[in-house]
């Protein structure tokens, strides 16, 4: 595969990764603002113009803490989800398991600060505080994870309507940006924490994604499916398979006269198997 250097279309992949920036923006100035209304609607339950009004400093500077903290703990969850649950398995069941996770993280994470925030500063525990807390803290992760929900689905629903003639995509791959035709694309492993890709002439091109999901975020989801954590696969990658035991499912690649064998889980072997026959050409 020849590799062209970009001077030209760099405003594509700069636009995603804008999206990504601006989404991280977003929760990090939303938090705080929303830790100050929650904090006085649900906790505090007084306003500024009401009678002995003061502002509640130490309340607030809980839950933005701990708001912040639950941020970023089910925001590496998401992340791991994403890894196991695609969008192809429908946006709608991707999103119910989002949210699941999210209150299911924050609740438990925030269980576990309360303890042990009890044991460091011992007091006497209030279920109407911990219950308020959580409230507080479930709607400013849930609002976090909503970020990035609309984020990968608006990207999500921008590939599936991309134009056939339209597939080119731009990989970063050291300091150059490569400009690469989908058809001379092989499949995508992931090697040693970076995303390698692999062409149909058998040539590797380390790129500099971190994980398969920023790969996925980019490409045609129709054309390439995560059939395991390592492996991103185009459908001519793809020479046969066969059941095994357990309902998982033995999959055989072939790139340049080189074989590999993966297994796909009982999960993905449904959505798999329907994948490969709608790329059949």
């Amino acid at each position: 595969m020849e590799s062209i250097l970009l001077k030209s279309d760099l405003s594509l992949i700069l636009n995603k990764s804008k999206k990504s920036t601006l989404a991280n923006w977003m929760r990090f100035c939303i938090i705080p603002l929303l830790a100050l209304i929650l904090t006085h609607f649900v906790s505090y339950g007084k306003l500024p113009y009401d009678n002995s009004y003061e502002f509640p400093t130490l309340t607030f500077l809980i839950v933005l803490t701990y708001g912040s903290v639950i941020c970023e703990v089910t925001r590496f969850f998401y992340y791991q989800s994403l890894e196991k649950n695609s969008l192809n398995d429908g946006i709608l069941s991707f999103i119910k398991k989002s949210y699941f996770l999210t209150i299911g993280t924050t609740t438990i994470t925030y269980t576990l600060l309360f303890f042990l925030d009890n044991i460091i500063f011992p007091s006497t525990p209030s279920v109407q505080g911990y219950l308020s807390y959580l409230m507080i803290l479930i709607g400013i992760s849930s609002l976090g994870t909503g970020a990035y929900l609309f984020r990968d689905i608006n990207n999500f629903i921008k590939s599936k309507n991309k134009p056939v003639l339209d597939r080119i995509y731009l990989l970063k791959a050291g300091i150059s940006e490569l400009k690469v035709m989908e058809k001379d694309i092989s499949f995508f492993e992931w090697r040693n924490g970076l995303a390698v890709m692999v062409t149909k002439n058998g040539d590797s091109v380390t790129t500099n994604y971190l994980s398969l999901n920023e790969v996925e975020r980019l490409l045609n989801t129709n054309k390439f499916f995560r059939i395991s954590r390592r492996f991103l696969v185009s459908p001519e990658a793809v020479t046969s398979f066969k059941k095994e035991e357990k309902g998982k499912l033995k999959v055989n690649l072939t790139c340049n006269g080189k074989d590999i064998t993966v297994f796909v889980s009982r999960h993905k072997n449904k959505n798999f198997r329907e994948w490969l026959k709608a790329n059949a050409s």
